[in-house]
């Protein structure tokens, strides 16, 4: 069953679209810069179409939470982290917190069961 992705892209800070990728994530950097004041690492995942629990979980959420992990931006803030999502011919810049929290709501999972299943589980290997 697909899942509405209009939610999440209504929280888009940035939404252009593309014509060079890469000149792309670098305006929508400039823009989360400016909005937020503070620097920002992006995250890139291309969307599709009719996206399921099993893409959303595997394809989106578990790298994400990953790789906010591995860059020391912790759930549920991932601060300093965008996700550039893919999607048609448009880049939607949206905060990693809010692509977690929405991805939480869809899959009825809670951030602290997200941290658990996908992350890199480094912060408690150095706290023993």
């Amino acid at each position: 069953m697909a899942i509405d992705l209009s939610p999440l892209l209504d929280k888009a800070f940035f939404v252009e679209e593309v014509q060079n990728a890469s000149e792309s994530i670098e305006r929508a950097l400039e823009s989360f810069e400016q909005k937020y004041n503070q620097g920002a690492r992006p995250f890139e995942v291309v969307g599709i179409d009719d996206p399921d629990n099993p893409w959303i979980s595997e394809k989106l959420l578990h790298p994400l939470v990953y790789f906010c992990e591995s860059e020391g931006a912790t759930l549920p803030r991932c601060g300093g982290v965008i996700v550039a999502l893919f999607l048609g011919d448009h880049l939607y810049g949206i905060t990693a917190a809010d692509v977690v929290q929405w991805g939480s709501d869809v899959l009825g999972a809670s951030i602290e069961q997200l941290d658990a299943e996908f992350g890199t589980h480094e912060r408690d290997t150095g706290l023993r």
